[in-house]
């Protein structure tokens, strides 16, 4: 029988095309070597012309449907779990932000009190985060930072579940439409590295929020409010959603219930800020929600940048309904009103999980206005309107899909191979264990960054200095005795490369005075002992 390209159908096209340009991905090759941009190119002529000759829906298809959406799902979930096992086992858990939550947890616990021994203050103080609260009895059963990891990813996924509802709910069940936002939320650059990112409160936000739309769809404000305050726990900032929920609901002509909203928003990120904050912290310097980060007139070309790449991410689709903007602005409210750097790049670890979630949820909203007005639009069109539009009919979704393609070029494979476990991470954490069964509870620990996190159930942790030079000074002069434990490796650990055996110079001096013994049968920990018989060290 003879072969023929013919006999091949444009969906498997795309198909195929779609494969040349994401199994290099999936397969952890980074995004900016040359067989992706090979990929992209050969890809992009394909996309191009199967949209010129074929119908933008039907090209989809294959991929706007139930199984081509939870297949991605399995895949990705799968990737996920395993990139969180493989940087445990890697140290790639830090005191610095996850074992700090723990930290307050496991303070609860043991002393009573939401305590941040890192930090030296309540733990509301750093952070308002009541809800965190309901992992108590987790930890209860056994103290570790993976409560939280497990958390943030049953929260990921979850939330594909929810934008899939969202879809049904505005949408209707039968648009095909209803599979693009989730798909999108799976495979997205900016998001990821909120997964990348060992935890913060935040991550927590996604599936809240877009239940809280759900409901707000479906005019049920009594749930939808639950959800809202259930944000409020979880971090100071998340008040912002209350006002990106206002300005949806104004656009909706739900005028009272979005004022309701935008007010309680506002008052409750005040008061968090300014009130609640601050009246937990004791004195101890300036604390950071009062530090000057307030500058919404400086870097706004990089603030504008922000705001569109995360809007290309997803194709601009969001730009379809301009009411979107009412609840898109205050969702990057962060970055609107600050100077702080972080804030200023998308791949910030978790900095932008709440603003993306919004976005997301624009999607399908954009996705409800071009559903309902675009036949009768172009219908009612000129002729010369008609032909214009003809003509961007096939060139703007294959703009959409290539930027959508092209920017999220960052996938779960790509951190695993980069954070696979070692023989001497290994040993390394058998060590860990080792030197923990040995330790009373209330043992004073002050522990390399890459370490704290392996330390967890014990309530009273500090942190190595990670910058200045003799920066460690209290370390050396801290009355109580305690224990110093780092890597030896300065490239493995995170005390600065030039701090370190500064560090270790002062440590070994003091080991000759005799006012610290050094563990000599860790070989892959150093570990000294403060005996307790030095009033007055370095």
């Amino acid at each position: 029988m003879e072969f023929s390209l013919k006999r091949f159908s444009p969906q498997v096209w795309f198909l195929v095309g779609l494969a040349c340009l994401e199994v290099p991905l999936l397969l952890g090759i980074r995004s900016n070597t040359g067989i992706f941009a090979l990929g992209g190119l050969i890809t992009g002529s394909l996309f191009f012309m199967l949209f010129r000759k074929n119908d933008f829906t039907e090209l989809l298809s294959p991929i706007l449907n139930r199984k081509f959406l939870w297949g991605v799902f399995g895949l990705f979930s799968a990737q996920w779990a395993v990139l969180s096992i493989v940087k445990y086992y890697s140290l790639n858990y830090f005191i610095w932000d996850v074992g700090i939550f723990s930290n307050n947890i496991v303070n609860l616990l043991e002393n009573g009190i939401y305590y941040n021994s890192v930090l030296e203050m309540h733990g509301f103080a750093d952070h308002f985060t009541p809800s965190l609260l309901f992992f108590a009895p987790l930890f209860q059963i056994f103290p570790t930072v993976l409560w939280f990891v497990l958390a943030k990813l049953l929260a990921f996924c979850i939330t594909t579940w929810l934008l899939y509802r969202l879809g049904v709910v505005t949408l209707g069940p039968h648009s095909r439409w209803i599979y693009l936002a989730p798909l999108l939320w799976l495979i997205n650059r900016h998001f990821g590295h909120t997964l990348w990112a060992e935890f913060h409160p935040s991550s927590l936000a996604p599936p809240f929020i877009v239940t809280a739309f759900i409901f707000a769809t479906q005019q049920k404000y009594r749930a939808m409010f639950l959800c809202l305050l259930v944000l409020l726990g979880l971090k100071e900032h998340l008040s912002l959603v209350w006002v990106s929920m206002g300005g949806f609901l104004w656009a909706e002509q739900k005028y009272k219930w979005g004022w309701v909203c935008i007010g309680i928003g506002l008052l409750a990120g005040i008061l968090t800020y300014f009130v609640i904050m601050p009246s937990f912290y004791h004195g101890l310097g300036e604390p950071l929600h009062h530090q000057s980060r307030f500058a919404p007139f400086q870097d706004i070309p990089q603030k504008l940048n922000v705001f569109f790449l995360a809007l290309l991410s997803v194709g601009l689709i969001p730009l379809a309904q301009w009411k979107n903007g009412l609840m898109l602005i205050p969702a990057f409210g962060l970055t609107w009103l600050s100077n702080d750097p972080a804030m200023l790049k998308l791949d910030s670890y978790y900095y932008y999980d709440m603003p993306m979630t919004l976005v997301m949820i624009s999607v399908v909203y954009a996705l409800r206005t071009l559903q309902s007005t675009l036949q009768s639009t172009l219908q009612s069109q000129p002729i010369w309107v008609s032909r214009l539009s003809s003509r961007v009919s096939f060139l703007l979704p294959w703009a959409v899909v290539m930027s959508i393609l092209l920017v999220n070029s960052n996938y779960p494979t790509h951190w695993i191979l980069r954070k696979l476990p070692t023989s001497q991470t290994l040993a390394i954490l058998d060590e860990i264990q080792a030197y923990q069964k040995e330790l009373p509870l209330q043992k004073e620990l002050w522990l390399d960054d890459k370490l704290g996190s392996y330390f967890i159930r014990f309530p009273n942790l500090r942190d190595l200095p990670m910058g200045a030079i003799k920066g460690y000074q209290p370390l050396l002069d801290f009355p109580s005795p305690h224990s110093v434990v780092l890597l030896p490796d300065p490239q493995m650990s995170k005390i600065h490369p030039t701090v370190h055996p500064l560090l270790v110079a002062d440590l070994e001096q003091l080991v000759k005075q005799g006012c610290y013994r050094k563990r000599t049968e860790f070989q892959k920990l150093l570990v000294y002992e403060d005996t307790g018989t030095c009033s007055k060290k370095i």
